[in-house]
């Protein structure tokens, strides 16, 4: 990928990265942080994981929903999800629970 400055990133709302022989997207990067939905009623959906019946063939630092269950850099098998909690300011922290 081209190196890109620090200044062009933070008037970047987003990258879109391409294979070179077909023009495919591989990746969209937000570099400024990414939020869905607002504090308004309406406007709060939430964010929507397909619901897999299996874990993806690679899960190093992916977030996916399996059988109704979140899970975060690793198999379903491994018992590893993700507890979700809100902060003394109201906001969201998300972390990697082991069972």
């Amino acid at each position: 990928m081209p190196k890109i400055s620090q200044n062009e990133l933070q008037q970047k709302d987003k990258l879109v990265v391409r294979t070179t022989n077909n023009n495919h997207v591989e990746n969209v990067i937000f570099p400024n942080g990414l939020q869905v939905g607002l504090e308004i009623e309406g406007f709060n959906h939430g964010l929507k994981l397909p619901n897999l019946f299996e874990s993806p063939a690679k899960t190093t630092n992916l977030l996916y929903a399996a059988e109704g269950v979140i899970y975060f850099n690793g198999p379903m098998d491994s018992s590893s999800t993700v507890g979700v909690a809100r902060d003394d300011a109201g906001g969201i922290i998300a972390g990697q629970v082991f069972g």
